[in-house]
């Protein structure tokens, strides 16, 4: 098993509370190959499942926060507080923040947990990004994949 893993969540039919699973869709093709990635649409509860083990872990996910649209927030929920702003309102079952807080209480948070969220503007029903979240995917991406990099140069030199 990888020890390494980056999941996208999301709900496609929401527009833009799809862009974790477009943000991981498209990482796949330039992360590092030590790395497990894995698309979870529309339910956040499977993440204890599949970060059991796991040594590192990314998220990606939607977020309304009240930021511009296409914002990029990173946050370590084991080092830094939750927003408030981002806990309830998932349109995919449990909540990022509310599996975040389980895990904890289970004691199944990952020792490195990073959670990237693209602030969304449309949630409605229908497929595709608006466009300021589609012209943020690239620089999610591009900022995943250094620090991926990083991560696996530290990891080899150690």
């Amino acid at each position: 098993m990888k020890s390494l893993l980056v999941v996208g969540l999301g709900t496609p039919e929401r527009r833009d509370d799809g862009v974790g699973l477009v943000v991981v869709e498209a990482l796949r093709a330039v992360a590092p190959a030590a790395v497990a990635i894995h698309l979870l649409p529309r339910q956040a509860l499977e993440l204890l499942t599949l970060w059991e083990g796991r040594r590192q872990v990314w998220v990606v996910d939607a977020v309304h926060s009240g930021a511009p649209p296409g914002t990029c927030h990173r946050l370590q929920p084991a080092a830094q507080h939750w927003p408030a702003h981002w806990q309830g309102g998932s349109t995919h079952g449990l909540g990022l923040a509310e599996g975040i807080a389980l895990a904890e209480s289970l004691g199944m948070l990952p020792t490195h947990l990073v959670v990237y969220g693209v602030e969304g503007a449309d949630f409605g029903l229908g497929e595709g990004l608006s466009p300021e979240v589609a012209a943020a995917v690239p620089q999610v991406v591009s900022r995943l994949q250094a620090e991926l990099e990083e991560v696996m140069t530290c990891t080899n030199q150690a």
